[in-house]
């Protein structure tokens, strides 16, 4: 749930060796009209990467929620 609350809260998923020892992912999601999450944009980088591509993933997440109609990235919680 912690984990949750942070993707929530910042947009962005993260995992560092949890598939790949050595790798690690940066991931956003895309949201439609609706405010439905139909994608997402990631990058999977070697543990050893200088950058950080959060930012990168993020704004590409939002550019694409834009040109899919969603009003705002992320979308409000649902009741």
């Amino acid at each position: 749930r912690r984990q949750l609350a942070e993707v929530r809260a910042t947009g962005i998923a993260r995992e560092q060796d949890e598939a790949v020892l050595g790798e690690g992912a940066v991931a956003s999601p895309v949201f439609d009209s609706w405010g439905d999450a139909v994608g997402a944009v990631g990058v999977v980088m070697s543990g050893a990467a200088e950058t950080d591509p959060s930012d990168l993933v993020r704004e590409t997440a939002r550019a694409l929620s834009r040109e899919l109609g969603a009003a705002t990235w992320p979308p409000p919680p649902r009741a």
